[in-house]
C-alpha cells in the first residue's frame, strides 16, 4: 500500500493523496468532534487517463492517508 500512493500535500486541516500508477488525487480534512480528530472524505480528482476509476481506490487512499495522519500528529 505504501508505494500505491504518495502525500501530494499536508497541512494541519488536511491531506492529498495520490495513486502513484493511476494519477488520482485524494483530499480528506481533519475534522474535531468531541475532541477527537478523524478524518473525514474531501473531493476525489479522477484522472480522466486512467485505466480504471478514482472510486476503485478510495478506500486504499484513506487508510494511506490516515496512516500518514496518524504519523504526522494530525487524527488521534
Amino acid at each position: 500500500m505504501a508505494d500505491e500512493f504518495v502525500i501530494e500535500s499536508r497541512t494541519a486541516e488536511h491531506i492529498t493523496v495520490r495513486h502513484v500508477a493511476r494519477g488520482h488525487r485524494y483530499t480528506f480534512y481533519v475534522s474535531e468532534h468531541d475532541d477527537v480528530r478523524t478524518l473525514r472524505v474531501g473531493p476525489a480528482q479522477p484522472n480522466a487517463k486512467a485505466s480504471l476509476p478514482s472510486a476503485a481506490f478510495q478506500t486504499a487512499a484513506r487508510a494511506f492517508a490516515e496512516h500518514e495522519a496518524r504519523k504526522a500528529d494530525l487524527i488521534d
